[in-house]
């Protein structure tokens, strides 16, 4: 049986324009909780689409384009003017929505979306910048039409202007990649309040209330597969003469890595009590918790997931702490500066990138490497000429010392560089790589105001 996606459009609210964020929210809820009815698989795309899956409806509810009338005809009952698309596919049914189309009942939806002006990829709600630039690159081409995108050569398309360019000609045949993953809503937050009467003096007080709380905030946490991403401890403080009004102390802790420990968190907690303690007996006592989903991965095949993440971001946690730099400047990865010198650079933060090494494995055969040597090594080479007495030189056939005499078989370059001329500083060299031997590569380096050679490394 032949499966339909249905998308519905709700540009405007019956409140009007204007969009209170309370309204709001209790109408996505609404708008879910009636899609729901139709289809279990209904995935919201924020602020004023949603996407239905109606394969297998069509035996309880009939037809796939009777059921959009029957549930257009009820949102227009509740003061709605919904637009509705209908195809195949769902990049075909957004589209469809955008147009104000009939339902779209024809397996290849392209031949139907030719029509459609170009402008219509706009409604696709992943049409990031490079998606629109691309859109941009078409209009001064003088496409005008879906079809005459989707009818480009793919080859050629994709030297021009790549994944984005290919992307938009997906879009203009109306094909879809991948599955329909509707994102998992977050977990509501926990909040915990506790008034005091009468009013708490110091801190110490008020840590058996917090450890009640917070052990039976992990043992919820435990047994709903919940993580803890970040808590917020707010005090009301008890007024005063110097202070009239009640006065609020607020202390959030995010941990690097979100964790359900219970005696971590309270450990956070009583330190900053102890470090900062009110300066007023406490009156009101409010822990907010955000939790989230724990991601399950695994590093490698008999390691254990994400344990290797979360010792790595505990011992940076405990180096910032240690160096006080929160900004992660001093305790980071080192990335090459866009310089003249190739041999300066800043401190970044770490951030390992997803999946490096296997990109790295994927490229494919061997690559040349140099490993360099910092700094570099002063050596000595025999020749007739130096390289500035004339044009034209090449160091093929010198006595290089390694310090063991190595003659150089073949030379590549000079790859001349200089800078600083204007100052005290200024620098001028040559570089060239050598062969010794078919699988023996170095590079050396000539410092032409020095008139001395260097060696700065050897190819792998």
């Amino acid at each position: 049986m032949k499966g339909y996606f249905l998308v519905v459009w709700v540009p405007e609210r019956p409140w009007g324009t204007a969009r209170p964020a309370v309204r709001e929210q209790e109408f996505q809820s609404w708008m879910l909780r009636e899609l729901e009815q139709v289809s279990d698989r209904c995935q919201p795309l924020p602020p004023d689409h949603w996407l239905l899956d109606l394969s297998g409806m069509e035996t309880c509810l009939g037809p796939a384009p009777a059921i959009a009338r029957q549930l257009e005809r009820r949102l227009c009952e509740q003061g709605l003017t919904p637009r509705m698309g209908m195809a195949p596919t769902r990049t075909a049914a957004l589209l469809a929505a955008e147009a104000g189309m009939a339902p779209i009942l024809d397996d290849a939806p392209a031949a139907v979306l030719a029509a459609l002006p170009l402008s219509t990829l706009q409604a696709l709600s992943d049409c990031g910048p490079a998606a629109a630039a691309c859109l941009d690159v078409f209009a001064r081409w003088g496409l005008r039409t879906l079809g005459e995108v989707a009818a480009l050569p793919r080859r050629a398309l994709s030297e021009r202007l790549g994944r984005a360019g290919l992307a938009c000609q997906r879009w203009a045949r109306g094909d879809d990649e991948g599955l329909m993953l509707p994102g998992a809503p977050a977990p509501e937050p926990a909040i915990c309040e506790q008034t005091f009467e009468p009013a708490l003096e110091g801190y110490l007080p008020l840590l058996p209330w917090l450890d009640g709380q917070v052990h039976a905030q992990a043992a919820e946490w435990e047994r709903h597969d919940r993580a803890l991403a970040w808590c917020e401890l707010a005090l009301g403080l008890e007024q005063d003469r110097a202070f009239p009004g009640l006065r609020l102390w607020q202390w959030r802790y995010a941990p690097p890595l979100p964790h359900r420990d219970a005696r971590r968190c309270l450990r956070q907690l009583e330190t900053a009590l102890a470090l900062g303690p009110p300066a007023a007996p406490i009156a009101t006592a409010r822990i907010e918790f955000r939790l989230l989903r724990p991601r399950r991965t695994q590093a490698g095949l008999f390691g254990d997931a994400a344990v290797e993440e979360e010792n790595r971001e505990r011992l940076l946690a405990r180096l910032r702490v240690l160096l006080e730099d929160p900004e992660g400047q001093q305790c980071g990865s080192p990335r090459l500066r866009d310089w003249h010198r190739r041999d300066v650079f800043a401190m970044a933060p770490y951030a390992p990138e997803q999946g490096s090494g296997a990109r790295g494995q994927g490229s494919g055969g061997a690559r040349l490497t140099l490993r360099a040597r910092r700094p570099a090594v002063a050596i000595r080479m025999e020749m007739a000429r130096l390289p500035v007495q004339a044009d034209g030189f090449s160091p093929v056939g010198a006595m290089c010392y390694l310090p063991q005499p190595r003659r150089i078989q073949r030379a590549w370059g000079p790859w001349r560089c200089s800078g600083a001329w204007w100052s005290d500083g200024a620098w001028s060299r040559d570089e060239w790589d050598v062969e010794f031997a078919p699988d023996e590569r170095y590079r050396l380096l000539y410092d032409r105001q020095a008139r001395r050679w260097f060696l700065l490394g050897e190819y792998d």
